[in-house]
């Protein structure tokens, strides 16, 4: 097998490397429903979602690599000019159109997981706007004044007080 080279970037980046042209990260419970969003997307003609090519023998997920720079972090300099940014809420919405009707394999399992997600993503993203607010950067800082900040605080409150309740609900 050709080396390992870690990756870096995004928001869950432990464990992953790329191997010639493909990328390999850990595989969990939600791996099935990944890659079923995945062929989704590509099938809907969206080229911006990795295409999935199964597990290796480590057990891993492995993926068609697409090159670039992932906007996350510092990254979120790549948002600028303007047009960058455009380009990057082209490819957002182009996400969202091609995602419509798609219905994700279910045992119960991912639904769960999704219910633990929620919080900690919420509080992510508080924490995120804070740190760009104490940072002054753009347009982070006015959306964290504008109260941005505090709705995601209330949000990841809100759902840690539920998360026991929706697991319960979502595996009925």
């Amino acid at each position: 097998m050709p080396d390992e080279e870690p990756l870096a970037g995004g928001n869950v980046s432990a464990g992953v490397v790329r191997v010639g042209d493909t990328v390999r990260r850990p595989a969990g419970p939600w791996t099935p429903a990944v890659h079923a969003l995945l062929t989704y997307l590509r099938a809907a003609g969206f080229d911006g979602a990795p295409e999935p090519l199964g597990l290796d023998d480590k057990g891993r997920e492995v993926l068609r690599f697409i090159p670039g720079t992932v906007a996350w972090g510092e990254g979120f300099r790549l948002l600028q000019p303007a047009s960058e940014l455009a380009r990057a809420g082209r490819l957002i919405r182009d996400f969202h159109d091609a995602v419509t009707g798609f219905a994700p394999p279910s045992d119960g399992h991912e639904r769960q997981q999704l219910a633990l997600m929620l919080g900690p993503r919420a509080r992510s993203m508080y924490q995120f706007l804070a740190d760009r607010a104490a940072q002054k950067i753009e347009p982070w800082a006015r959306l964290w004044h504008q109260g941005h900040g505090e709705a995601w605080r209330s949000h990841a409150d809100f759902i840690d007080g539920q998360t026991a309740r929706w697991q319960t609900a979502l595996l009925a």
